[in-house]
């Protein structure tokens, strides 16, 4: 995959070291990602615990689906790291660009997929006074 992005490094607090890992979300302390908003990023790279990780946080990267997710559709983050389709409930992260499934549209589930995402604080997602849109 050829692609634009921006990452970190953060010491693992689980053994990263199998590569079925690979691109799920992680929290800023090397853990798992139960949700959105706990994530801090899409693991990049394998390691033991106690080791630096890389951790993708912007830009267009892969990700491990945890259900089918159509292509264009937002993603959000599930138990275990793994991305989903959002709900109005979820924090959105991305949105799925590459699809492997035999039409072309979704990435099936447990596959790995492409997308754009973003990590962290949405700052224009709501006026600064709190209230509502004008």
């Amino acid at each position: 995959m050829k692609n634009f992005y921006a990452s970190v490094s953060v010491r693992a607090a689980n053994d990263f070291s199998d590569r079925q890992h690979l691109y799920k979300a992680v929290t800023p302390g090397g853990d798992f990602a139960g949700n959105g908003r706990q994530a801090l990023g899409v693991l990049l790279s394998n390691a033991r615990s106690g080791q630096p990780v890389q951790v993708g946080i912007f830009g267009e990267l892969p990700f491990a689906a945890g259900g089918v997710c159509s292509f264009g559709y937002a993603l959000t983050v599930a138990a275990s790291g793994y991305f989903v389709g959002m709900s109005p409930a979820n924090h959105e992260v991305g949105v799925t660009l590459g699809a492997d499934g035999v039409d072309g549209t979704h990435v099936a589930s447990g596959a790995i997929g492409a997308a754009f995402l973003v990590f962290g604080p949405r700052p224009y997602a709501a006026p600064a006074s709190g209230g509502a849109f004008a």
